[in-house]
Formats: C-alpha cells, sequence, structure tokens
C-alpha cells in the first residue's frame, strides 16, 4: 500500500487519534494535534516496513499508531527537560563561577601579599605575565632550580591557606 493511501486512511480516525492521545497524556503544555500531525509527518516519512505494520486489513492498527503517538509525546518531553536542563545549567554557570572566581582571586591575592618581597614578586610575574617557569627565569636570569622552588612553595601556601579557610 502506497503511503498516500496509508494517510488518507488515518485521516479518516483524525478524530479518534486526538482523543486517544488526550487519553494517554495529561500535558497542558502541549497539544494533541501537533502530536498526531508529528505522527502522520513520521509514518509518511518511514519506510515500508512500518507501513505494513501501520494497515492491516484495510485498517489502521490502534495499537501500533498509538504506541508511535506515544513515542512521539515522550521524543519531546524528553527534549524539553533537556532543554531545560541546560538553560538551567548556563544560569547557573554563567552566575556562580564568575562571582566564586572573584572571591577566590581576592583571596588568592590577599595571600600572596603576604609572602615575602621576593616570592611575592616572582610569583606574581609568573602569575601575570610569564606562565612557565622557563621564560620567567630566562627573562629574569635567575636560575630555574630557584624560580622552579620559589613558584613550588608559593603554591602550596596558597593551597594550604584556601583549604584552611574554607
Amino acid at each position: 500500500m502506497d503511503k498516500n493511501k496509508v494517510l488518507s486512511l488515518l485521516a479518516e480516525y483524525h478524530n479518534k487519534w486526538i482523543s486517544n492521545i488526550n487519553a494517554l497524556i495529561n500535558d497542558e503544555n502541549l497539544h494533541a494535534e501537533d502530536i498526531v500531525q508529528d505522527m502522520y509527518l513520521k509514518i509518511h516519512n518511514s519506510k515500508d516496513e512500518i507501513l505494513k505494520n501501520v494497515i492491516v486489513n484495510d485498517k489502521p492498527h490502534f495499537g501500533y499508531v498509538n504506541k508511535i503517538m506515544y513515542n512521539i509525546y515522550l521524543q519531546i518531553k524528553k527534549e524539553d527537560v533537556i532543554k531545560t536542563e541546560l538553560k538551567d545549567a548556563h544560569t547557573i554557570e554563567t552566575k556562580e563561577p564568575e562571582i566564586n572566581k572573584l572571591n577566590i582571586e581576592k583571596k588568592i591575592d590577599e595571600i600572596v601579599n603576604s609572602f615575602y618581597w621576593f616570592d611575592r614578586k616572582l610569583f606574581n610575574l609568573y602569575r601575570k605575565e610569564f606562565h612557565t617557569i622557563r621564560s620567567l627565569s630566562k627573562a629574569t636570569k635567575i636560575s630555574h632550580v630557584v624560580v622552579q622552588n620559589t613558584i613550588s612553595k608559593c603554591k602550596k601556601k596558597i593551597k594550604r591557606k584556601l583549604n584552611e579557610e574554607i
């Protein structure tokens, strides 16, 4: 049976499909008409194997069509849940990390300002300008071993003091 005949047979039961989907779902946000239209599209775009299951003895297979509509409903609900979760996650991620990042930056600045002057200068150069021990060592002409030990010591102090505050 070709797709147009299948769809015309299904269209004869349009009101039945709407009442069936209304009985299956109780959701004010979704309209049964939309789900029925999606069911028509899904059947129209489907393969011939599925068409054989939709029409049996020249009548629609109500159970199979109801299953298609219910699966469409579940897919729509799943997409809505994902969208709301992503929206909620995005709003949380954009607000909280900025605040936390600023607070942590302030705490780190306070901790660094309490360091011995040499450690403070070297660590601030490392943190804000050079980012690698090798480049800092080359620019300041201080041994990379001294730079490595100083930076390592500063990082340990910062971690320890931040953990104490938490």
